[in-house]
């Protein structure tokens, strides 16, 4: 899933993957994400997934994961849809629910091959406030003089800009997770408003999304996973 890497890593990868998952879809090329609304209605997902009907339950980084067959039908489903507004043929890879808590955040990544395009489903949260969603939009490279003593054609001439989205439940977002470092900054322990309990663990649920991975069917990252 995540890599966790330094600044200049992702800088790097960034620079190394940029322009190699292209669609039809040229406003999703521009920005390496497509912001869509109500993409999965409310009362399609439960409130909390059973626990026999989780297959697995892992932490990950700052966040708990949930692999749940519940979700394939609608990984199948949102592969549709995806296609059509990218114009391209996807290939599933896998897909999971991700819940953070109070005081947790998911610092500036890039994902793994197998996660070429993510969309993200953001089911509910007990919390009051909108919580952002940061994504980077690429950067703009060009030559510098040929005579300038580190003329590179891939020198950044305008930086990407920042990006904040925020999300009603059922609202979803398709983003390039290998090209466009996205994150979240810490979701603070005072907004908290109630209790709930996952799995009679006493934990709080806080902010409950669902991420389902795409690759383009015989693309670039296709052909390395």
């Amino acid at each position: 899933m995540t890599n966790f890497l330094t600044l200049h890593e992702i800088a790097d990868i960034e620079k190394k993957n940029v322009g190699k998952s292209p669609t039809q879809n040229n406003l999703f090329d521009k920005n390496g994400f497509f912001f869509i609304k109500n993409i999965c209605p409310e009362n399609l997902v439960p409130d909390i997934i059973l626990e026999k009907d989780a297959q697995e339950i892992r932490h990950y980084g700052e966040s708990e994961i949930i692999f749940s067959s519940f979700y394939e039908n609608f990984h199948e489903i949102f592969k549709n849809k995806l296609e059509e507004i990218t114009g391209v043929k996807l290939k599933k890879t896998f897909c999971y629910e991700r819940i953070y808590r109070a005081g947790q955040k998911m610092s500036p990544v890039l994902e793994h091959d197998n996660c070429e395009f993510s969309l993200i489903v953001f089911l509910n949260s007990n919390f009051p406030n909108p919580w952002a969603f940061h994504v980077k939009t690429p950067d703009f490279y060009g030559h510098k003089p040929p005579d300038h003593p580190d003329a590179d054609p891939m020198t950044i001439v305008k930086p990407g800009e920042i990006r904040n989205i925020f999300f009603d439940a059922g609202d979803g977002l398709l983003l390039k997770s290998c090209e466009r470092p996205h994150w979240r900054n810490t979701l603070k322990e005072k907004n908290k408003i109630n209790v709930l309990k996952l799995f009679s663990k006493k934990k709080n649920i806080f902010y409950r999304e669902i991420v389902f991975n795409y690759v383009i069917s015989g693309g670039n990252y296709d052909k390395k996973i």
